[in-house]
């Protein structure tokens, strides 16, 4: 057919709609990346504030003027037909007689086309909307009717052997995530390494850390803390090797627990971290405006190499020192009351090996159970945190856990990086099949 204006081959279509009150309207949202057009959700008539809306047809080609430029625009589902949207949505009728359907919407995702919407859309960052001149005026090459069926069905051979692949793919991901969690739950029940008799039992471990904060509670350093209760055979989900222990997390701890310090605008001289330092791999930190914190109050709350911040709002843990966070603080940094600092005594508990013990699925459950909040968060205060039980091993064979469980999450980081690449691979594939599909009918702007 050769080179043709968008225009000609489809047109705008505007049926304007008054919404009633009483009545109950489905809205579009079309996903960024192609990732299709769906339903937003239901509302009746009251609830949205524009009342004058837009009524969208099966088989219309849509697309979102602010977002075109993120590959948002796509093929209305039958099931949307009737839905309403707004002005910032475009939809089209396309004439089949000249182009089909599923061969427009395959043009749609090459990456000739996206990048003439990311140049044709002008206005701020945030609002840049796509030019519906330049949109009808686009210019590439159409082949005949029946060779765009044939391209089409070429290319949904290739899509169907690439979608097999990718799920075979996000089957081994998950399998990954399931033998990481598997590698941590066998080791926090005693059957990752052998026991050695040798090793001194952690109930000795355990009278140490008592004798210890004893001296620490008549040289004034800590407060006495309430007695704790024995764990009881309820909260031992499973049997331990002998020379393991059942613990109250807390009774592990050095001092206790410290939300940490509220920053306004009053506080100074430190720099606090943000709570995104905890997904990180630096000390993200904002400064707190001078004023009347001084430096002696700051450190209490000074975070220290093996400290433990939890984060309140997920109870996710990070461990200073190790994995999220930089291994050395070069300068005092506190910590804000976003979240709360353990510490143990780490020649009773290695820290690595709580940190692991933290992630295993018997603490996270125990974290899910208590902490789950109306919005399905898992919002972690100290009484939470009072209140998990762990089981502990003998000091040497923590060090023994926690090299062994290094080597082989060391292991699932590489198989996850190749199935990365894997994917990455496949998505590039997929590319070139497109291109090649419009190969002497590449997209040639206007």
């Amino acid at each position: 057919m050769g080179s043709v204006r968008i225009g000609e081959l489809m047109r705008r279509v505007k049926e304007a709609v008054h919404l009633e009150d009483d009545t109950e309207y489905k809205q579009v949202t079309i996903s960024l990346n192609h990732g299709g057009v769906k339903l937003r959700g239901t509302k009746h008539g009251h609830e949205i504030k524009t009342k004058r809306q837009y009524r969208t047809s099966a088989g219309h080609f849509i697309l979102s003027r602010i977002d075109a430029r993120n590959a948002a625009f796509g093929i209305v589902p039958p099931e949307l037909k009737g839905a309403i949207i707004t002005n910032d949505f475009w939809t089209f009728e396309i004439d089949e007689a000249l182009v089909s359907r599923e061969y427009f919407h395959l043009f749609t995702r090459t990456d000739a086309f996206l990048e003439a919407c990311v140049r044709a859309s002008t206005g701020t960052t945030n609002r840049q909307r796509i030019r519906e001149g330049f949109f009808l005026d686009y210019t590439f090459d159409l082949p005949p009717r029946d060779e765009q069926d044939r391209i089409v069905a070429r290319f949904e051979e290739a899509e169907a052997h690439w979608l097999v692949a990718q799920d075979e793919l996000e089957r081994q991901r998950d399998d990954l995530i399931l033998l990481r969690q598997r590698i941590l739950d066998d080791a926090m029940r005693g059957r990752l390494v052998p026991q050695d008799p040798e090793d001194e039992p952690a109930s000795v471990l355990l009278e140490r850390i008592a004798a210890e904060k004893e001296r620490l509670v008549k040289a004034g350093t800590i407060r006495r803390a309430k007695k704790l209760p024995p764990v009881s055979a309820e909260e031992q989900p499973y049997d331990l090797p002998p020379s393991w222990e059942w613990v109250r997390l807390i009774s592990l701890l050095r001092e206790g627990l410290s939300n940490g310090r509220s920053v306004k605008t009053r506080d100074g001289g430190f720099p606090v971290l943000r709570l995104t330092a905890l997904g990180g791999q630096t000390v993200d930190t904002v400064e707190s405006k001078p004023g009347d914190w001084d430096e002696s109050e700051a450190r209490q709350f000074v975070i220290q190499e093996n400290d433990f911040l939890i984060a309140r709002g997920n109870g996710s843990l990070s461990l200073v020192g190790r994995g999220s966070l930089v291994a050395e603080v070069l300068e005092p940094v506190a910590f804000p009351d976003t979240m709360i600092r353990i510490r143990v005594f780490s020649d009773a508990c290695d820290p690595v090996f709580l940190f692991h013990l933290w992630n295993s699925s018997l603490v996270r459950k125990q974290i899910e159970t208590q902490a789950r909040s109306t919005s399905g968060l898992h919002k972690i205060n100290q009484g939470h945190v009072r209140n998990i039980t762990v089981p502990l091993p003998p000091f040497e064979e923590q060090r023994r856990i926690v090299d062994l469980i290094d080597e082989l999450l060391t292991v699932c980081d590489a198989l996850e990086a190749r199935l990365e690449a894997a994917r990455a691979d496949a998505e590039a594939l997929m590319q070139a099949v497109l291109r090649e599909a419009f190969v002497g009918g590449e997209p040639v702007a206007s």
